[in-house]
C-alpha cells in the first residue's frame, strides 16, 4: 500500500514534466537564439581565449554570476532540445518544491498549481536560454532548499544525507543570482528570528545553509563587475544610468517601493491574493473582517478601471509612470517631481491599508505557525525587488525582475489555497476531488 502511494504521488511531476517538455520544445523552435542575449553569448563560441579566461574577465568587468554564466556559455551552443529537457526538468522541481513548501497533498491543488505555474511564464525578451538559466534556474534550486529546510526544520522529517546534499550544491548554484541570494539571507534571516524567539533548535543544518548563503552573497559584494558596469557603455541606456545616479538613495526605495506593488502587469499573483483574501473573510463569517477583506481587490479594480477606461486621467499616467524606467528618470525633474508628491503620499498611505487589511485577515485566519511562514514568503518577496531598487537595472529589467517576487507569492498563495481547500466541508464533486490524496 506505501509503495501504491508513493506511485500515485510522482504521477503529478510525471504529467506535469511531459506537458512542460512539450512546452518547451515549441518555445525553443519559437525562440532559440533570436533575441539579442542569446545571439551574443551563442557567438561567444567562437571565444580566443579559454572559458576560464572569459568568466574572470566577466566577473572583473560586468557580473557576479560566474557559475550561471559557465552553465549558460556551455548549454547555448549545445541542442536545444537538451536545454528543453533540462528546462523541464526544472519546472518540474519548481512544481515539486512549491507543492512541499505549501504542504500540498490533494490532486485539485496539484491542478491549480500546475495551472497557475504555467499560466505565468517569463517572455523570452533578452533570449529564452538566457532568461531561463538567469533566472528560473536559480530559483528553482533556491525554492528546493526551502522545501528541504521546512522538511528537516519545521515538519521534523527525516531526511536522506544525499538529499540533504544536493539540497547544498543546489542552493549554492542558486546564491550566484543576485535577486535569489538576497531573498535567501533575508529570508534565513527572519527564519532564524523567529526560531530563536520560539526557544527552537537551530541545528547544523540551517548554520551550514546559511555559511554558503553568506558565501554568495560575499562573492557579489566584492565582484569588481557589479560595480565597472555602470560606468561601461549602455549605449540607449546612458542618459537613464546618468539621471538615475541623481536619485538619492530614499527616492529610489520609494520609487522601487512603489513600483512593485503597482506593477500589478507583473505581480499578477498579488491579484489572486487579493481574492483568496476575500474568500478567507468569507469564510471567517465575521462582518468586520468581511469588510477588510473586501479593501485590497476594491482598489485593485479601481486602479484597473482607471488604466484601461481613463488612461490620460491624471491618477492613470502616475501609476503608469511605474511601469517603465523611462518615466522614472523623470521623477528627478523639479517640475515633474512636485506633481508626483502628493500621489506618492496617498499612494503610501493606501499601501499601508493594504498591507495592514491582508495582515489582519490572514492573522483572523491562520493559527500562528501558518501565519508567520506565509509571511516569511510574502514579505520577503517583495523586500528582494524593494531592496534592490538602489541599482539602475532593476528598473530596466521590468518583468524580469518580478520573476523571484512572482514565485514567492505564488508560495505564499497556494498555503492559503491548501487551507481553504482542506478547510472546505461540502458533499459534492469538488469534495471528492479534493479528498483524493496522493501522498
Amino acid at each position: 500500500m506505501e509503495n501504491q502511494k508513493k506511485i500515485y504521488y510522482f504521477v503529478p511531476l510525471f504529467v506535469f514534466f511531459i506537458v512542460s517538455f512539450f512546452n518547451n520544445i515549441i518555445l525553443s523552435n519559437m525562440y532559440w537564439i533570436k533575441t539579442q542575449d542569446d545571439i551574443w553569448f551563442a557567438g561567444l563560441v567562437s571565444y580566443d581565449s579559454s572559458v576560464w579566461q572569459f568568466l574572470y574577465d566577466r566577473y572583473h568587468r560586468w557580473s557576479s554570476r560566474i557559475f550561471i554564466e559557465y552553465i549558460l556559455f556551455n548549454i547555448i551552443n549545445l541542442s536545444p532540445y537538451l536545454w528543453a529537457f533540462i528546462n523541464s526538468l526544472v519546472m518540474t522541481l519548481i512544481f515539486y518544491s512549491v507543492s512541499k513548501i505549501s504542504g500540498i497533498k490533494h490532486i485539485l491543488s496539484y491542478f491549480i498549481l500546475a495551472v497557475a505555474i504555467f499560466s505565468y511564464s517569463v517572455l523570452p525578451d533578452v533570449g529564452l536560454c538566457c532568461v531561463s538559466v538567469n533566472y528560473i534556474w536559480p530559483l528553482a534550486c533556491g525554492l528546493f532548499f526551502l522545501s528541504v529546510l521546512k522538511e528537516i526544520c519545521l515538519d521534523n522529517k527525516e531526511v536522506c544525507l544525499l538529499k540533504k546534499i544536493c539540497c547544498l550544491i543546489l542552493l549554492f548554484f542558486s546564491c550566484n543570482a543576485e535577486l535569489m541570494c538576497l531573498f535567501l539571507i533575508i529570508f534565513m534571516f527572519f527564519f532564524i528570528v523567529y526560531r530563536s524567539m520560539n526557544n527552537e533548535k537551530l541545528n547544523g543544518f540551517i548554520f551550514i545553509s546559511l555559511s554558503i548563503i553568506i558565501a554568495g552573497l560575499m562573492i557579489h559584494l566584492i565582484c569588481p563587475g557589479n560595480y565597472e558596469r555602470i560606468f561601461i557603455d549602455a549605449g540607449s541606456f546612458n542618459n537613464y544610468f546618468r539621471k538615475f545616479s541623481q536619485l538619492s538613495f530614499f527616492q529610489t526605495i520609494v520609487y522601487g517601493f512603489i513600483s512593485s506593488f503597482l506593477s500589478i502587469k507583473y505581480t499578477w499573483f498579488i491579484s489572486v491574493l487579493f481574492f483568496l483574501l476575500l474568500l478567507c473573510g468569507i469564510k471567517l463569517r465575521n462582518k468586520f473582517v468581511f469588510v477588510i477583506s473586501i479593501f485590497p481587490i476594491a482598489i485593485l479594480l479601481i486602479k484597473s478601471f482607471f488604466i484601461n477606461f481613463l488612461p490620460k486621467y491624471e491618477i492613470s499616467l502616475f501609476v503608469t509612470g511605474f511601469l517603465s524606467y523611462s518615466n522614472i528618470i523623470n521623477f528627478v525633474t523639479p517640475s515633474k517631481q512636485s506633481i508626483f508628491v502628493t500621489g506618492i503620499i496617498v499612494t503610501l498611505i493606501i499601501l499601508f491599508f493594504i498591507f495592514f487589511s491582508v495582515e489582519y485577515v490572514l492573522y483572523k485566519y491562520f493559527d500562528k505557525e501558518n501565519f508567520y511562514f506565509f509571511n516569511l514568503f510574502l514579505v520577503t518577496a517583495f523586500l528582494i525587488r524593494i531592496l534592490f531598487s538602489w541599482t539602475p537595472s532593476i528598473f530596466i529589467g521590468q518583468d524580469r525582475t518580478f520573476v523571484f517576487t512572482n514565485y514567492f507569492v505564488l508560495c505564499a498563495d497556494m498555503i492559503i489555497i491548501n487551507s481553504l481547500l482542506v478547510n472546505l466541508k461540502t458533499n459534492n464533486i469538488y469534495t471528492k476531488l479534493i479528498n483524493l490524496k496522493l501522498e
